[in-house]
C-alpha cells in the first residue's frame, strides 16, 4: 500500500509501534481484535494476515508503473482552518497535478487535495493526499468531503468525515480526533463529495 509500519499502526490503533512490535517479534501473539483493526486499515482480512486466506488482496495486486499513470489529475488549493469543527478553507483553483490512478482513467471532474488538520487522524493524517469523486453518490458510512460557505462574502470551506446522517435541515459527519459529530446546515452546503478508497482508486 506504500505506507510505513508506523503510519499503518497509527491508522489501525492510534499507537505508533503495534505493527513494528509484531514484525520484530516483540509481540508474538497479537490479539484478534488488534488483527481485525490492522486488517481494516490495510484493506484485507485477519485470515489473510495469519496466512489462512488465499484470496487476492491489495498487497497481491501489481501496482502500475508510474509511466502508466498520466500526471493530469488536479490538486485543489487549501488553507488550514481555525475552527473547532476541523474544517479548512478551499483556496479555489488548481495548484498542482498528480498521477491519475488506473481506475480513474477517463473519469471526469475527479480532483485531489492535501488534508489539512488532525480531525480525521489516524484515518487521514495532515498532508495526506486524498482523491475525491464529485459524481459518485455517497452512502452512510462513506468518507466524504463537504463543501460549504457560512457567509455570502466569506471563504468556501470544507470538512472531511464519515457520512453519518442526512436530514432536511442538516448533514452530520463523524470526526475521529477528537471523536465527535459535526452538523452542517444544508443551506450552507454546496456539495457532498465522496472520498475514494484505495480499492476504488485501483479498481480492486
Amino acid at each position: 500500500m506504500g505506507i510505513s509500519a508506523q503510519a499503518a499502526s497509527l491508522k489501525a490503533t492510534g499507537s505508533r509501534d503495534v505493527i513494528r512490535a509484531i514484525l520484530n517479534g516483540a509481540t508474538k501473539s497479537p490479539r484478534l481484535d488488534t488483527l481485525e483493526k490492522i486488517a481494516l486499515a490495510l484493506e484485507t482480512t485477519p485470515e489473510w494476515l495469519m496466512g489462512k486466506d488465499e484470496e487476492p488482496t491489495p498487497a497481491d495486486v501489481r501496482l502500475p508503473d508510474r509511466r502508466e499513470m498520466p500526471a493530469n489529475l488536479p490538486v485543489m488549493g487549501t488553507r488550514p482552518g481555525s475552527g473547532s469543527d476541523g474544517s479548512f478553507e478551499l483556496e479555489g483553483g488548481v495548484v498542482d497535478f498528480v498521477r491519475r490512478p488506473p481506475a480513474l482513467s477517463g473519469t471526469r471532474d475527479v480532483y485531489s487535495l492535501y488534508v489539512e488538520g488532525q480531525s480525521m487522524e489516524p484515518k487521514f493524517m495532515a498532508g495526506d493526499l486524498i482523491f475525491v469523486h464529485p459524481h459518485r453518490p455517497a452512502r452512510i458510512g462513506d468518507c466524504v468531503l463537504v463543501k460549504f460557505k457560512t457567509a455570502e462574502d466569506g471563504p468556501e470551506r470544507a470538512s472531511i468525515g464519515y457520512f453519518e446522517a442526512t436530514g432536511p435541515d442538516a448533514v452530520s459527519i463523524g470526526k475521529l480526533n477528537p471523536p465527535q459529530t459535526v452538523k452542517i446546515e444544508r443551506r450552507h452546503i454546496h456539495a457532498i463529495d465522496k472520498i475514494l478508497s484505495l480499492n476504488e482508486l485501483f479498481g480492486i
